[in-house]
């Protein structure tokens, strides 16, 4: 696995390659606990949905009681980091990150 790139309530997540095209990836690890099984389970339904403003789930399995949720890698950031220090967002900026 790569480096971690974040932490959260329901899992770790690492930047990783596909070792098939090379692109960067996202894999959120979940232990698969009472209340995170429900959020895995409930996180593949993502599966389904095709959005260029939504990350791709490109891959789901489970091995020895933990998810791996494997993602397309966006670095930009998050909208919380974009706003954090005050500073309104232009309106092209603001539309870009929300629609």
């Amino acid at each position: 696995m790569g480096k971690q790139i974040g932490v959260g309530g329901y899992g770790v997540v690492f930047q990783m390659e596909s070792l098939v095209d090379g692109r960067q990836l996202a894999c959120k690890v979940i232990s698969l606990q009472d209340r995170q099984r429900k959020h895995f389970l409930s996180e593949l339904n993502l599966k389904r949905v095709s959005h260029p403003n939504l990350i791709e789930l490109v891959d789901q399995f489970i091995i020895d009681q933990k998810g791996f949720l494997v993602m397309e890698f966006a670095n930009g950031g998050t909208i919380g980091g974009l706003v954090a220090d005050g500073t309104p967002l232009s309106e092209g900026t603001s539309r870009k990150v929300s629609c």
